[in-house]
């Protein structure tokens, strides 16, 4: 009876093994940098209009709440739907809210900071009823270009600190320039549950427009020591159009802004909906190099004269010395 028992055991454990595997299905393929799925709205505040949200048109009756993205301009008197219009929509789209305030010709965090506190705490009754009560502050990205680029660390500390993005945080900088505001301390002190994409665009890291010394991204990203190393990429994208202005939409189709859209994209669904999906991780944080130096060998050139060199501003950090 004992032999009968067990060879019944064995045979069904081996059925079910072979029923397990023909049933399973292998992970969809997610398609990345494609336009979402949601019609988009857009509101500006009525005392201010350089701070404005990108929302899901339907944000008031989605059966969940929306992630929230800050975005920090570089320097620019031109209003949103003038330059990152596309970028804005694209994001919004895939069901996320995306808060602006225009930089202008300021060059700190706390202008940035400042603008998106003051959309947040507004009596605005679109703002109290309509977008804040829909939107998820535990799920954080802090996005940024130029200047704001380098301002995305001192925001997303600030906004942090107040206890955002406890379910997720990414950051991505489009060729940023300092950190300012921001000690050695304060970038190696940031939490560990952030996914980080740095992205210059050009040959070896270096476009005609930008001009800013290569060792300013090269040290915010060496300093990035508390987020593991498969949380972080430095990104470099040389196609013939990756100038700095190449987060620009300006009216172009999607197709054209692949460089930046389908990291962002994957980056987006990573933090905020399935951090469990490598496919996902991989597309966001897998396209560039973890040493992007590399005593000169790595993906990221040095040139020996720069129009804004390391040097060239009063910040915290020493961004001529950390990274040869």
């Amino acid at each position: 009876m004992k032999k009968i028992f067990f060879l019944f055991f064995v045979v069904g454990a081996l059925l079910f093994s072979c029923k397990s595997k023909d049933d399973s299905t292998p992970e969809a393929n997610i398609e990345f940098g494609k336009a979402g799925e949601y019609q988009v709205d857009t509101y500006s505040l009525s005392t201010n209009d350089k701070s404005t949200a990108y929302y899901p048109a339907e944000i008031a009756t989605l059966d969940h709440k929306t992630p929230v993205v800050f975005f920090i301009s570089g320097w620019t008197k031109e209003t949103p739907a003038a330059k990152y219009d596309a970028l804005f929509r694209f994001i919004a789209s895939h069901g996320y809210t995306v808060i602006y305030q225009l930089q202008g010709a300021k060059t700190t965090a706390q202008f940035a900071i400042d603008g998106i506190t003051a959309f947040l705490n507004s009596t605005d009754n679109t703002v109290q009823n309509t977008l804040l009560p829909n939107i998820d502050m535990t799920k954080l990205g802090v996005l940024g270009h130029s200047a704001g680029g380098g301002m995305t660390l001192t925001v997303l500390k600030h906004f942090s600190d107040l206890g955002y993005g406890t379910n997720g945080r990414f950051v991505m900088m489009y060729d940023p320039w300092y950190a300012f505001d921001m000690s050695e301390a304060d970038i190696k002190g940031l939490p560990s549950n952030i996914n980080v994409v740095l992205e210059q665009f050009g040959y070896r890291g270096n476009n005609d427009e930008n001009g800013t010394d290569a060792r300013i991204p090269l040290t915010l990203y060496s300093l990035l020591t508390s987020i593991p190393a498969d949380h972080k990429d430095y990104y470099v994208y040389d196609q013939q159009n990756a100038n700095h202005t190449y987060p620009y939409g300006n009216g172009r189709p999607y197709s054209d802004m692949q460089g930046i859209l389908k990291p962002l994209d994957a980056l987006m669904y990573y933090t905020f909906e399935d951090n469990q999906n490598e496919q996902a991780r991989v597309t966001a944080l897998e396209n560039g190099n973890d040493k992007p130096y590399d005593n000169g060998n790595g993906i990221q050139e040095v040139l020996p004269n720069y129009q804004y060199p390391c040097d060239g501003a009063n910040t915290i950090i020493d961004y001529c010395s950390i990274v040869p």
